[in-house]
């Protein structure tokens, strides 16, 4: 668990957008939350399964870069896991 604190932190530091770039809702249920975080340079899907049971993802990344997934061998797949958060850069 340290180690998916320590690589999300480093991620915020190295892109000014996730700390202060504008934010949209793009999907949000009781047990799904996908925001647009973005600036002039930069923009991010983040795509959070918050139940815990698999789930389709809420975004296909066309056009974008999948930047974080917590399990990389599994995330070429369309399905998030329980509790599982993507994250994708333009």
């Amino acid at each position: 668990l340290t180690e998916v604190y320590k690589k999300l932190i480093a991620l915020r530091k190295r892109y000014n957008a996730l700390r202060y770039g504008e934010f949209k809702v793009l999907n949000k249920r009781r047990d799904r939350f996908t925001y647009e975080r973005y600036d002039k340079n930069e923009k991010f899907v983040i795509d959070c399964n918050l139940s815990g049971t698999a789930t389709r993802g809420a975004f296909d990344g066309e056009g974008y870069k999948l930047i974080y997934a917590p399990l990389y061998g599994h995330a070429e797949e369309d399905i998030l896991l329980p509790y599982e958060v993507r994250i994708w850069k333009q």
